[in-house]
């Protein structure tokens, strides 16, 4: 699935995905009836419910992402199961100087998770992170519904080049 998702995605959208199988495993002794995977949203959305002030409530960016290793062509890798982590994380910048530019990985968007993801079907990898779009969606999002802020790790992954995901939280945000 996605590394750091802004959209809710629920059980119903990734049925019969090796993703969901997992979940479903995961919490077959009846421990927690709420299996669906995890995201910005559902996260904030608990918390309020139990009462947290949204003010108090801080969500966050990822500047890395994470790569996955023989993972199959369905559904372009996501939600598929894998070997493995192919490259336990990798800077942002490193995504873009390498991923981006290799004419083997291709970018999807998710519409209901609000996530960007590669994959390179030639050499079986999926790249989950996030992206200037993504960052901007959750620096709305924040503000949208009166969170205390949007935080990322690490400062060091960013791209010094244009399009960075600092600028991206910056102008979203202004």
């Amino acid at each position: 699935g996605h590394h750091t998702p802004l959209g809710d995605v629920s059980n119903a959208e990734i049925a019969g995905t090796p993703f969901q199988a997992h979940l479903d495993s995961l919490f077959a002794n009846g421990d927690n009836q709420d299996s669906d995977p995890r995201s910005a949203q559902k996260i904030v959305d608990f918390l309020i419910e139990e009462g947290v002030n949204p003010e108090q409530i801080v969500i966050g960016g990822a500047f890395y992402g994470r790569v996955w290793a023989g993972v199959p062509p369905v559904n372009k890798g996501l939600h598929q199961l894998s070997r493995g982590l192919h490259i336990g994380w990798m800077a942002y910048h490193q995504i873009r100087e390498k991923y981006e530019k290799d004419s083997n990985f291709e970018r999807f968007w998710d519409e209901k998770a609000e996530a960007p993801y590669m994959y390179n079907a030639a050499d079986s990898l999926f790249v989950s992170y996030d992206d200037t779009i993504s960052v901007a969606l959750k620096t709305k999002y924040v503000m949208e519904k009166g969170l205390g802020g949007i935080m990322f790790w690490e400062l060091g992954n960013d791209t010094k080049e244009e399009g960075s995901l600092l600028d991206a939280i910056y102008k979203a945000a202004n």
